[in-house]
């Protein structure tokens, strides 16, 4: 039987890609992404309520003073992640060092489709292309996704660190400064235009259905109309 995905939203989530693991650890997360009208995007990560879920007292303790080690140092497996796509000006920001904790990563990549290609190569069963578009004062965002259960699986063999892990309840928010949103396939778009989110999946068949196409468009002025799909 085909895997299906819970939530197709949290593929684009970056919480921790298909390759790393982020330890035993329970948190809540907020996946935003800034678009400029160029196609320039800063990926945001902020994660929040983080604690262990260890059995006793100290294994609790190990993995958080672990997580937030690394948080610390630059090493938080995030920031790793961004890098292996193509991330620049990466950081990782503690918000908050009382427990739970909060932390925030970010990074600026020049061009989002080409980010988002690079997870998808490395995203293990997970298969997509990913390509952007400018017609006239139109730029065009479109992804196919598509799930194949006999690809080879990349990175950590626990089941945090493979693609099925990915699908969670997050969704992610775009977020257009410099523009508007005018069109969309697979996001809801609010009513000012400046706001896009990606909306969950959960009915799609993906035995009937191994594909699927998502699509954002936006102009660099704001428009009159706005298009929701």
């Amino acid at each position: 039987m085909r895997h299906r995905p819970a939530s197709l939203a949290a593929l684009l989530a970056v919480l921790s890609l298909a390759f790393f693991s982020a330890g035993c650890l329970v948190k809540d997360t907020e996946t935003t992404f800034c678009l400029e009208p160029n196609g320039t995007v800063t990926w945001t990560v902020l994660e929040t309520n983080i604690h262990g879920t260890g059995d006793t007292p100290a294994e609790r303790q190990r993995e958080e003073d672990e997580f937030m080690a690394a948080a610390s140092s630059g090493k938080h497996p995030n920031a790793a992640a961004f890098a292996a796509i193509g991330g620049l000006d990466i950081r990782t920001d503690v918000v908050s060092a009382r427990w739970p904790f909060a932390v925030i990563t970010e990074a600026r990549f020049p061009d989002i489709s080409q980010a988002f290609q690079r997870f998808f190569d490395q995203a293990g069963e997970i298969q997509g292309t990913s390509r952007l578009e400018r017609h006239g004062d139109r730029t065009t965002w479109s992804m196919t996704i598509e799930c194949d259960p006999d690809a080879p699986q990349t990175g950590s063999d626990t089941s945090e660190g493979t693609p099925a892990s990915l699908f969670d309840d997050d969704q992610p928010v775009f977020f257009i400064r410099h523009g508007q949103f005018v069109e969309a396939v697979g996001f809801d778009i609010s009513d000012d235009g400046r706001v896009a989110t990606m909306t969950k999946q959960d009915d799609h068949d993906w035995d009937k259905e191994p594909r699927l196409s998502l699509s954002l468009t936006w102009v660099a002025t704001e428009a009159v109309n706005v298009t929701k799909k």
